[in-house]
């Protein structure tokens, strides 16, 4: 009768620990880096912008350089890299 009793209260501290987690997984991470939002929904992170989110390539990486012309593209040629846009 005993362990009747304590396999109940296992199971019922069981259902609330799992009920009192699964909140957690539902709220959104948000961050800001140099003042653009960012929040992650569904394992993908999305930039926020006047309330419009638009999701975040992470294949490409978006630089400000103090190189131009000529040393912008043979520092370019020597990385491997590709300049998509100025």
């Amino acid at each position: 009768m005993k362990s009747n009793k304590h396999i109940a209260i296992c199971i019922i501290l069981t259902v609330i620990i799992l009920l009192l987690g699964y909140p957690a997984n539902l709220v959104a991470q948000v961050t800001t880096i140099n003042g653009r939002n960012f929040e992650k929904q569904n394992g993908k992170w999305f930039q926020v912008e006047n309330g419009k989110s638009y999701e975040v390539n992470s294949k490409i990486i978006t630089i400000k350089s103090l190189l131009s012309g000529y040393k912008l593209n043979k520092f370019n040629w020597l990385a491997g890299t590709e300049l998509l846009k100025v």
